[in-house]
């Protein structure tokens, strides 16, 4: 019989690469970014980094499914609790301005790393701004059955406007402080808008 202290957790090999992954596609690019260097800063010999993941596409799109997983649990964590539909739609943005994007957009590669998010991880990409505006959805269907918020379009509607309006920031922020502060200044507007 084995010792479980033994074998390595497989998710905490999948952290060490997405996480040694990240560091390096920010740090000299995606495209001058090989394997052999993600394999190095994640501890562990190229070899058995291909055992996890094909090419640096995949672990790309990893990270984008990652990210997603992450920013919908903090989003439903911040819509579903407590305070007026316009503070709880202000947090729920502001889960936005976490690390990820402070460094996407403070990095000399954060072009890049959009540019190859289009080009490599579209798929993922839409399959997570999907789950994000099927998050909004839910939320708004609920506070409108619950008669704290008023709608002019039909649920699924405002949310695909409101998602759009968050990437829109995205794209235009000139930096990471300026991002958060629209974010929530984008929060505030739309859930007082919203609130009956």
């Amino acid at each position: 019989m084995t010792d479980a202290r033994q074998a390595p957790d497989p998710d905490t090999k999948q952290t060490a690469i997405l996480g040694a992954a990240f560091d390096a596609f920010t740090t000299y690019g995606f495209r001058r970014t090989s394997m052999e260097e993600i394999a190095r800063r994640a501890g562990m010999s190229r070899p058995a980094l291909y055992l996890h993941f094909a090419n640096k596409e995949e672990i790309f799109c990893a990270l984008i499914r990652s990210y997603f997983d992450k920013t919908e649990a903090a989003m439903r964590a911040e819509l579903w609790g407590r305070g007026h539909p316009s503070v709880r739609l202000e947090r729920a943005f502001a889960t936005k301005c976490g690390p990820v994007m402070q460094t996407l957009l403070s990095s000399a590669h954060g072009p890049e790393f959009i540019d190859t998010k289009n080009l490599h991880g579209a798929e993922a990409s839409a399959a997570g701004e999907a789950r994000l505006i099927g998050l909004m959805t839910e939320w708004l269907e609920r506070e409108y059955g619950l008669g704290t918020i008023r709608l002019e379009a039909s649920a699924e509607e405002t949310a695909q406007t409101i998602m759009a309006a968050l990437n829109g920031l995205m794209a235009a922020a000139p930096d990471f402080d300026s991002y958060c502060r629209q974010l929530r200044q984008l929060g505030r507007m739309l859930g007082r808008g919203l609130e009956v």
